[in-house]
């Protein structure tokens, strides 16, 4: 919304009530700290795989991707992505 200003804790309550969870912890750690979070096994989930190269990310379809993996990459991006 423009001209609103957003607090930390705005999006702590938001993400804690669209999750169904309370995501302070991970919130504080990952986005207003310093954790790292190794996003790989999340996009391996869906059948995409996660490259880097001078700092930048790139995403694409696993080569080897199963049957479950590209169901729940088309449920998220659609069919005729």
């Amino acid at each position: 919304l423009a001209g609103r200003t957003y607090e930390f804790a705005d999006i702590v309550r938001v993400a804690s009530e669209v999750s169904g969870t309370d995501q302070s912890a991970f919130l504080s750690e990952f986005v207003d700290g310093t954790g790292f979070l190794d996003a790989a096994p999340y996009f391996e989930s869906a059948g995409l795989q996660l490259d880097s190269f001078a700092d930048e990310f790139y995403v694409s379809d696993a080569p080897n991707a199963g049957t479950e993996q590209a169901a729940i990459r088309e449920a998220i991006f659609g069919k005729d992505r």
